[in-house]
């Protein structure tokens, strides 16, 4: 996914610059319609890190607290 972002990044500014040359609406249209997959996929991105994350991270007790007030654990 991660991947897939980083390749919509420099497809949608080609498709604006296309859109100036050729004065064609479809490809500003594609480009709003990546823009949204590309919003989603980071999103479900970084959902994905975080599960991710809470399964690796070993609560200290110290902080056992702070992590409770997050709902972490």
């Amino acid at each position: 996914m991660t991947y897939l972002s980083y390749i919509l990044y420099i497809v949608i500014p080609a498709l604006i610059v296309v859109n100036q040359i050729t004065r064609s609406a479809i490809y500003l249209q594609l480009a709003i319609v990546l823009l949204v997959v590309m919003l989603i996929v980071a999103y479900s991105d970084i959902v994905r890190g975080e599960k991710y994350a809470k399964t690796k991270i070993r609560v200290a007790d110290s902080d056992l607290d702070q992590f409770r007030k997050k709902g972490w654990a």
